[in-house]
């Protein structure tokens, strides 16, 4: 999941709609999800470093860090603004899936935590 300050509002990505939808109070709770994250101007420097560094070329580059839980994320967000925390029982969200798209897409990957590594992008990037 890509983090972090966004230039065109119109134009918000898969990432921030989950965000923005927590944000609306349009959730009732939050699913039982992990994200591997990396800010958005790391990865932008990461796209940089991956255009001028010759040996870079060709090749792909994993940029997913620190993970993060959809629940720790809402525990944060709460601190400043008035959001559920409340995790949202599987079952509930597998339900949801029937009805609602972003739903649908969260059901796949519910209790999933996907282990991923930058350290090639970190030792060859730098």
């Amino acid at each position: 999941m890509i983090i972090g300050p966004i230039q065109h509002a119109g134009e918000l990505g898969t990432s921030v709609d989950g965000i923005r939808t927590l944000l609306a109070g349009k959730m009732p709770g939050v699913p039982r999800l992990e994200f591997a994250t990396v800010d958005v101007r790391d990865a932008a420097t990461a796209h940089r470093l991956a255009m001028t560094t010759p040996p870079a070329a060709g090749n792909r580059y994993i940029l997913a860090g620190e993970q993060l839980s959809f629940p720790d994320m809402a525990h944060i967000l709460a601190t400043r603004y008035r959001i559920s925390t409340r995790v949202l029982p599987d079952w509930l969200v597998r339900l949801g899936a029937r009805f609602d798209a972003n739903a649908r897409t969260a059901a796949g990957s519910l209790g999933r935590t996907e282990h991923v590594s930058a350290a090639k992008a970190r030792n060859e990037l730098d």
